[in-house]
């Protein structure tokens, strides 16, 4: 298990390893510090015949239509999170929050295991659990090197794919008691854009009903008894339910 800190000029990172009683933490006085790759790299000296065991394992050869099962939206509740699992030329890739930039080719290690990208500091494994037969499989992403316990847990869902006419419900200024900022959502060519003072315009990207993200953010719009928008909530890793509220015409 572990967990990550930072703050401005500055980050930290501390793991355990419970069955194997050690724990390693890094203290970073520098903002451009890998903490996390910095207590993998001890990790390793204490722990190389296990780790090596986890994460060398042989892949396999997995076919088209096996990875093509897994393709779609998944969504972490608690998180607001989003995964998305494409294939491009016979391989199964995935982004996260609807990011391009975050594309990566997934390695199969049996028809339902997948090692996505290179994580030295805390290599990641991709889990598709079927639920109900003939429905896409839920999808558990765990440590391998705590691999005794789940992490996050995502749900098949299906795209919002919303009319101008249902954007338009959206589209105001929206104002927070907590944070003093105000925050514009704008049509533009078919498209929400979050407008922010000293921001470049971000466009939203519809994800379920309510529910869009940004590039850092989720945002969740709110309704009220009569069905009409009201407010949004905004939540990322680091920051929980920023809550504004939709000013009048």
């Amino acid at each position: 298990m572990y967990h990550a800190g930072s703050g401005r000029g500055y980050r930290a990172w501390l793991i355990r390893f419970p069955e194997q009683r050690l724990s390693v933490a890094c203290l970073c006085n520098a903002a451009n510090a890998n903490a996390g790759q910095l207590v993998g790299k001890v990790s390793d000296i204490y722990l190389a015949k296990e780790l090596k065991e986890a994460v060398d394992e042989e892949t396999v050869q997995v076919t088209e239509q096996q990875l093509a099962s897994n393709v779609g939206l998944y969504w972490n509740r608690e998180l607001d999170g989003f995964l998305e699992f494409s294939m491009k030329e016979g391989k199964l890739h995935v982004v996260w929050d609807f990011r391009p930039e975050s594309d990566s080719l997934t390695t199969p290690l049996s028809k339902n295991r997948f090692r996505v990208g290179d994580y030295p500091e805390d290599p990641m494994e991709y889990r598709f659990e079927a639920t109900t037969p003939g429905e896409r499989p839920r999808l558990i992403i765990q440590s391998v090197r705590q691999g005794y316990t789940p992490e996050f847990y995502y749900d098949p869902v299906s795209q919002f794919t919303p009319t101008r006419g249902e954007l338009g419900d959206y589209v105001g200024t929206y104002v927070s008691d907590e944070v003093d900022v105000i925050y514009r959502v704008a049509l533009r060519d078919d498209k929400l854009v979050l407008k922010r003072l000293a921001f470049k315009p971000a466009i939203l990207e519809p994800a379920l009903r309510d529910v869009f993200s940004a590039p850092d953010w989720t945002l969740r719009f709110t309704r009220d008894a009569n069905n009409r928008v009201f407010g949004l909530v905004l939540n990322n890793y680091d920051n929980r339910n920023y809550r504004f509220t939709k000013q009048k015409p």
